[in-house]
């Protein structure tokens, strides 16, 4: 489970965009099809005000049968809400990294 953190708790509730992609660098990338439902997600979260952080939806990958290495991912966070003004938040690592591990067998 890959938690979103705040760099500072918010008064008010705060919205932010997660979107989960193939980490195209190497020979070692995830492609959608690698997921469940043969796609990438994304999807939004909600960080309660006086929460610092909050869990990302489990993104299920699945198995294809073939033998394969490693393969890895990454979910990259934005549209961060509220963005201006006295409650701007930003956040500890808008970018995130995931590995799916290898099916040897």
């Amino acid at each position: 489970m890959e938690l979103v953190y705040l760099t500072k708790v918010m008064g008010v509730d705060v919205t932010v965009t997660w979107t989960l992609t193939p980490n195209t660098s190497g020979s070692t990338a995830a492609a959608c099809a690698d997921f469940l439902g043969g796609v990438c997600g994304s999807g939004t979260v909600t960080i309660p005000a006086g929460s610092i952080q909050v869990a990302l939806p489990a993104v299920q990958a699945i198995t294809d049968g073939l033998v394969e290495g490693d393969q890895s991912f990454r979910i990259t966070l934005s549209n961060v809400l509220p963005s201006s003004g006295a409650f701007a938040v930003s956040l500890e690592r808008p970018r995130l990294t995931g590995k799916i591990l290898a099916n040897i067998s």
